[in-house]
């Protein structure tokens, strides 16, 4: 097990909503400095009626405050916001 200190990981924020078993579907969404496109791909996913099984991972590259207010105000009930540091990939390691 890793040191907490050391690890390379950060935190889950405190809006990660995780679920007790793993969806259909898993959407990774990538995030840099556009946190208007954010919103409606956001609002689009949160519109779907026809299918419910899927959770959304957003990886912020950016570190804009208004991408993360995006995710955070989205309303989804199954996702996750991750925030990269400087070297590491962005949703692929993350999904």
């Amino acid at each position: 097990m890793s040191d907490p200190l050391t690890s390379l990981d950060p935190p889950a924020p405190d809006f990660a909503r995780m679920r007790p078993v793993a969806p259909l579907v898993t959407i990774g969404i990538p995030a840099y400095n556009r946190p208007h496109l954010l919103r409606e791909t956001l609002a689009s996913l949160a519109a779907q009626q026809n299918f419910a099984d899927f959770e959304v991972v957003v990886c912020d590259d950016g570190e804009l405050a208004d991408t993360r207010l995006a995710v955070e105000q989205c309303g989804l009930s199954s996702i996750r916001y991750y925030v990269n540091q400087i070297g590491r990939a962005s949703c692929r390691e993350r999904v």
